[in-house]
């Protein structure tokens, strides 16, 4: 997949390391180098989030666990 879309992997990368760091998704800055492709992540990671709650107010309370794709082999 890095091959054909290499922008993917830094931008899930530093995306996971600000949502670890704040445990927050309203803090996350998109990436100068890929801003396109670091939005389109972040929206399905805000969409995950919505489904997995089981309503508005509890998804501002998920504490999230990154997983780092990099790690995984």
């Amino acid at each position: 997949m890095t091959t054909m879309f290499p922008l993917i992997q830094p931008a899930i990368e530093e995306i996971a390391d600000q949502i670890y760091d704040t445990q927050s998704l309203d803090a996350v800055e998109l990436s100068d180098d890929a801003p396109y492709t670091s939005q389109i992540i972040l929206n399905a990671i805000r969409q995950a989030v919505e489904k997995a709650a089981v309503n508005k107010t509890a998804a501002s309370c998920i504490s999230l666990i990154v997983f780092y794709p990099s790690t995984i082999r």
